[in-house]
This record gives C-alpha cells, structure tokens and sequence, in this order.
C-alpha cells in the first residue's frame, strides 16, 4: 500500500510539472510537436501487405474486364491512404479569381514582351516574341496526318493493348469469380468515359507578344525529351502536391529561358508562402498552386539547400527579397476550368510545363505503365485532390495522351512519370502556366 500510495504521488508531481511546462511553454511550440507527432504517426500508417495486394488484383480484374491500356504494380503509393500523398484544395471563388489574373496577366505579359524586346531585339520574329536564348535548339515538327484509333471496336483495342502491355497482359491472378457487385461495377464503368466534365472549347486566337516555341499542331512533343525540366522530386506523406507543383514550373522556366537549372525550395513554399491577400497558400494538410505563383510573384523563391525539404509542416523564418520571381503567370482558359486539348498544347510550347489539378484514385498510385485510361466518375469539374504537371502531348497514344509529371519520386509509375488520356480523371482542371522573370 505504502509503494503504491508513493506511486500515485510521484504521478501527480510528474503531471502537475508537465502542466506547468505545457502552460508556459510558446503554444507555437506545443503546436509544432503536435503536428510531428500526427506527421510521425502518418508515416508509419501504411496499408497490410495484404490489404495491397488484394486491391492490385482487383485493379488487375478491372482492367481486364474495362480493356484499359496501363499496367499496375505495388507500389510505395498504394501503400498509403489517398489524403496522405496527394493535398490539393481549390478555393472557393476560383473562377473569379481567374478572372482578374487572366487580365492582370495579359499587361504583365505585354510589359515583359516589350522590356526584352529591347534588350533582345533579334528574338522577335513576324510579330511574336519568344523567350528562348538559343532558337536553334528548337523546331516546328510539320504536323502528321493520322487517323484516330477505333476505340469502339473491342478487337483493334485488344491487340492495342497487347502491343502496349504484351502478350500476357489479360493474365489475372487466380480463378476467382467475379461477384454481381464487381459485374455492376463493371457495366457502370463502360459509361464513365462518357461522363467527363465539359470541356471549354477552342479559344480565338490571340494577339500576345509571344510565340510559340514549337508546333502546337505537332502529333508529339514534349519537354523532357527537350531536357527543359529538372528532375522528379517526392513530396512523401505531406499534403504539399501543390507546392511541388509550383515549384516545378518555376524551374522548367527557368531552363527553358536560361538554360540552368536551380533547385529551388518546396519546404520555403509550404512553410512561408501567402496569396495576394496574405492568406497561407497552403500547408502538409493541402492547398493551391495559384496562391503559390502569386507569393512567388511578389517575394520569390528561394534555393533547396537553403531550406531543406523536411516531409511536414515547419516555421517560416521570414522572407527575405529574392531575385528569383515568377514575371507573370495565368490560368490557360479565362475561369480556370478544364481547357480544350488544343489549348493547353499552345499554352505548353508557348510557356512551357504546365500545372493542373487531377483525380487521384487507386489504380492511379498502383500505376506502373501504359496509358492510363481509367475515366473515373467525377462529381464535378473541381472533384479534384492532387496537383501534376504536364510536360507534353502524344496523340498517337490512346485516344492522345498527357505526359504527367508526379511528385512521388522516380519509383512510382514510368520514372516517375505517367501517360494519361485527354480529360482522364479530371486532368486539365485549373490549368496554368508561369513566366520566370530572368531580368536580374
């Protein structure tokens, strides 16, 4: 009784000192400890292998079934829940808000195309102003007349898939019976690629003071083959998709114009960056590329070495004036809504990589390869939760295809890229583009 009544007495003495210590301690700091500790327990929440591989033979079965054109694998980014590796938020009042960029955006673009033209005046060609340094390195692929895949006849799809996948590629693990559910399934997913959200048709053309840096009307073309990007990143269980995003087409830009490559901080983006307003662009729980390019716009970036990526939420220690600012930037269609195919090709060789929101699902983190297909149901055009890049087009692929940059680093999907079908799961949404202001 004696040891036990000590017990009990050394108990409350511990816990009245941590009391006190709680009540005296900065509540930034007892907020901080509390977010590492959730970003701990994040990390360690992985799905039962298990658990894994049933949903890679459902997804098998799946594709089997639907004549899906990609391949799924287990990968590091089945292994976790949707929300702990993706992170994008569109604000309310987005089309608004595109509005007023889209025509602060057309000055800013003629302010800039008239600044370089002076001091570069042999880049300007036939009325368009470019921004490369060395033209030559780049070309007008004459567009290729083609004919588009007969997507409706089920035996040209299969030996497409074949051919994409190989020989084996109808092979499903085991002999189960599909169940009535999984029929259903089946019959309701003939019809998701019917149901896409609406697509905004092809603009007028415009009158910007800038060119083209290659065909628009070209079959194929994309950056990473140019060797105009950096490299893949991964972002791990912090909801900072939007931050990578951001960052990502900063840096292409930035190549693309000068030929260098900077790597630049997604931590400084996540822990300091803040809209027009003054309101946080984002943080590990999520957030919004467009808020992200206005901070740029007006403080700018800073390098990784400077303030390392550490997978959670941290302090901003200030920011301090940078020299390396986002010039302009703009959402590719007036009201940041999904662009027509056509449109984002232009917007990509005339500015370069490309930002837009998408639809993760699981087939999305087992992709391995192939052409993703999948169409899932969206809710909405905004029924979106991660950010991606695209770097290029292939209409030869699929019914034409994205080449998506992801942020989950090079062993997830193709090196960490992904081939995607023309408005699939929610791809084009919010799309937008970024000068790097290089005027130092």
């Amino acid at each position: 009784m004696k040891k036990y009544s000590m017990l009990c007495s050394a108990l409350i003495i511990v816990s009245g000192i941590l009391l006190t210590y709680r009540e005296s301690a900065p509540q930034s700091s007892f907020k901080q400890s509390f977010k590492s500790a959730v970003e701990e327990q994040r990390n360690i929440s992985k799905r039962d292998i298990a658990e894994v591989k049933k949903i890679i033979e459902d997804l098998r079965r799946q594709i089997k079934e639907n004549h899906w054109q990609f391949r799924v694998g287990i990968t590091e980014a089945v292994k976790y829940e949707i929300e702990d590796i993706t992170g994008l938020k569109a604000p309310s009042g987005l089309a608004n808000q595109a509005k007023l960029r889209s025509s602060a955006a057309s000055s800013e673009l003629s302010a800039l195309a008239k600044k370089r033209s002076a001091s570069h005046p042999a880049k300007v060609q036939s009325g368009g102003f470019t921004f490369l340094i060395d033209e030559a390195e780049f070309y007008f692929n004459p567009p290729k007349k083609r004919t588009d895949p007969k997507t409706t006849d089920l035996a040209v799809k299969r030996e497409e898939n074949r051919r994409i996948l190989g020989d084996d590629w109808e092979t499903v693990p085991g002999d189960e019976q599909i169940s009535k559910k999984e029929e259903t399934e089946i019959a309701d997913n003939k019809q998701k690629k019917e149901e896409v959200p609406s697509v905004a048709p092809p603009q007028e053309e415009d009158n910007l003071p800038i060119g083209y840096m290659a065909d628009p009307s070209s079959p194929a073309f994309n950056w990473r083959d140019k060797k105009k990007v950096t490299p893949i990143r991964h972002q791990y269980t912090c909801g900072s998709c939007w931050a990578f995003t951001t960052i990502a087409l900063l840096e292409a830009s930035y190549k693309i114009q000068t030929n260098k490559e900077y790597d630049f901080s997604e931590q400084h983006i996540v822990d300091c960056a803040v809209d027009s307003a003054g309101r946080r662009a984002g943080s590990c729980n999520g957030g919004w590329y467009g808020s992200a390019f206005e901070s740029l716009q007006k403080n700018g970036a800073v390098f990784e070495n400077m303030i390392p990526y550490k997978n959670r939420d941290g302090m901003c220690s200030g920011i301090s004036p940078s020299n390396y600012k986002v010039a302009t930037w703009s959402y590719v269609v007036p009201n940041a809504g999904t662009p027509h195919p056509i449109d984002i090709k232009k917007a990509l060789v005339r500015y370069g990589p490309i930002a837009t929101a998408c639809k993760v699902t699981p087939a999305f983190q087992a992709y391995t390869g192939g052409v993703f297909d999948e169409h899932t149901r969206l809710a909405g055009s905004n029924d979106v939760n991660h950010a991606v890049v695209i770097e290029g087009w292939d209409d030869t692929k699929g019914r034409g295809a994205w080449l998506l940059r992801n942020s989950w680093g090079k062993d997830w999907g193709d090196n960490g890229y992904m081939w995607i079908e023309y408005q699939c799961n929610g791809i084009g949404f919010g799309a937008a583009w970024v000068v790097a202001d290089t005027q130092k």
